[in-house]
């Protein structure tokens, strides 16, 4: 009997990464022993996208169920969306913008069918040099990690950044591993893990919606693991892009430390996200970088304005 997979892939103007990840997916489903739908579901509302998606799921080599949302609803929601009533195994959350490896889906499904109580698996992403880039599992965050990244002192308190990526873990290449935090780029996640979860918490918009996903699992008894075989790349973004989604980025760690903790935790980590950024932009100010400068001060006051 085959192990049947639901693939979802949250677009984005991503028409482009698409065109280059769909024959990849087709090779990932080229086995009796698995069943394979892929949906894609676009946040993108603009109609030129929309034609080229279109243009595109017709000509593609495996058959894709393409969702258009009518306004861009997020990450999250359009991921319980997409798997509404629909029937798996695993589910599978793969986004656009990478590139996976011939076998990475096997080498997920072989360590979930033999460790269920996990409940959830992620791939290591690697960089151009095909090194192991660290973005693909986090630890929990927390008043010491974001301490640590505020002031710059990880190597003190022994903490390697604000979000900590498990370095010593690279000793290991082969074995299983457990973490926190699976990246939501790629993420498989076993229906019944999915089903006791209920779906994402579609308040977080985008971002920190994977850290909240793996902290309700964990809290329900599962354990997120690494599998060190299996692999993927997942491409950069610029940094200019990252400066204008930060302010996005810190607002969704406030909510997720709220949602979590108690009102005094919650106003420490928001005091330690809002010093960071301010010496950060004293810093580039200091550096006569305004541009960097006022972009951190931004970030400053928008996490001390987060009604989250």
């Amino acid at each position: 009997m085959s192990t049947k997979v639901a693939v979802v892939i949250v677009g984005y103007f991503s028409s482009d990464d698409l065109i280059k990840l769909i024959p990849q997916l087709s090779l990932q489903g080229n086995s009796e022993s698995l069943s394979m739908t892929i949906t894609c579901i676009d946040n993108s509302v603009d109609a030129s996208e929309r034609n080229k998606l279109t243009s595109l799921v017709k000509i593609a080599n495996v058959s894709i169920r393409l969702i258009f949302s009518p306004t861009n609803i997020g990450f999250g929601a359009a991921i319980n969306i997409a798997t509404f009533e629909a029937e798996f195994d695993y589910l599978w959350l793969v986004n656009p913008d990478v590139s996976l490896y011939r076998d990475t889906l096997k080498r997920l499904i072989d360590v979930a069918n033999a460790n269920p109580p996990q409940g959830i698996w992620g791939a290591v992403t690697l960089n151009e040099n095909n090194r192991p880039d660290l973005r693909h599992a986090w630890r929990q965050p927390s008043l010491l990690n974001t301490f640590s990244w505020a002031f710059a002192v990880t190597r003190a308190v022994n903490a390697s950044g604000f979000q900590d990526n498990y370095k010593i873990q690279l000793s290991n290449p082969k074995s299983p591993y457990p973490v926190d935090v699976v990246s939501g780029s790629c993420m498989l996640i076993s229906q019944e893990a999915w089903h006791q979860l209920k779906g994402f918490d579609e308040d977080f918009f985008l971002y920190s919606e994977e850290v909240d996903l793996c902290t309700r699992a964990r809290d329900l008894g599962f354990q997120p693991h690494v599998v060190p075989t299996a692999k993927l790349k997942h491409h950069v973004h610029s940094e200019e892009i990252s400066r204008e989604r930060r302010n996005l980025v810190f607002r969704a760690k406030v909510l997720m430390i709220k949602k979590h903790h108690r009102a005094l935790y919650t106003w420490a980590y928001r005091a330690l996200l809002a010093s960071g950024s301010l010496l950060r932009s004293i810093l580039y100010l200091i550096r006569t970088d305004t541009v960097s400068s006022k972009a951190w001060l931004s970030t400053c006051f928008a996490v001390l304005k987060s009604k989250n």
